[in-house]
């Protein structure tokens, strides 16, 4: 059983995009839970099936939350304020969730944002083992990148660093979010689209099969990379438990 939900205090941060390339292919059949008005969701992305709330109806959303093995939570920044709001209102509401993963980007607002949202949650009473701090649209270092971040929360221990888990900045993100499929529909079953390519007489066949040859290409490495910042976070939690 895992209970996955994504915040920050900031949008564009990457929350959508994360939970649904990192968390949702790999989690045991979740539902996701869009909590959100006005922003972009994860159905806007190709996710099938998505439930989607506002930031006041958090008694709805636990009631779901009984009903649930496995979930992810996507709470935009419009509505977190009233999400916060709502949670302090229910006993025990933080235990409804097994991690919260607040993602940030090398961007000052952004993990800036990012330390207001783990301060409120550390607020709440919600453990610093629970909160996972996820750099998000990394060039190289996560460390190097956002070295205010890391240091604040080394010196408070408000939140979990997990070594390994960082999401890296790839255009393959666009291709997919254009496309509305995710990295298992692109790179297929291993799919050999540079032989196809060759093969076909028809060139604008023979383009398309070239074009998806070289987003394949570029889209192994990076899922590579989903799969082992998401073994980081299990691997954590496991520890803690």
């Amino acid at each position: 059983m895992s209970k996955v939900i994504m915040l920050s205090m900031n949008g564009s941060t990457g929350k959508t995009l994360i939970s649904t390339h990192l968390f949702l292919p790999r989690m045991n059949n979740p539902t996701f839970f869009a909590v959100e008005t006005i922003n972009l969701s994860a159905s806007d992305l190709g996710v099938k099936r998505v439930e989607t709330l506002a930031g006041r109806d958090f008694g709805e959303l636990i009631e779901l939350m009984v009903l649930e093995d496995n979930a992810i939570v996507d709470v935009g920044a419009s509505n977190i304020e009233a999400f916060f709001a709502e949670m302090s209102r229910f006993d025990g509401a933080i235990e409804e969730f097994d991690k919260y993963v607040v993602p940030a980007t090398p961007e000052a607002k952004s993990w800036k944002e990012a330390i207001k949202t783990i301060s409120a949650l550390a607020g709440l009473g919600i453990p610093a083992e629970k909160i996972i701090f996820l750099p998000n649209r990394i060039e190289n270092d996560p460390r190097e990148e956002l070295p205010e971040a890391f240091e604040y929360l080394e010196e408070t221990k408000e939140a979990t660093i997990v070594d390994g888990a960082f999401v890296y900045e790839s255009e393959v993100f666009d291709y997919l979010s254009f496309h509305s499929m995710s990295f298992n529909e692109l790179i297929g079953e291993n799919v050999d689209y540079r032989q196809l390519a060759k093969e076909t007489k028809n060139k604008d066949k023979a383009r398309e099969y070239a074009k998806k040859y070289r987003w394949t290409r570029q889209a192994i490495p990076v899922r590579n990379s989903l799969d082992a910042a998401y073994n980081a976070i299990m691997e954590v939690d496991n520890h803690a438990e």
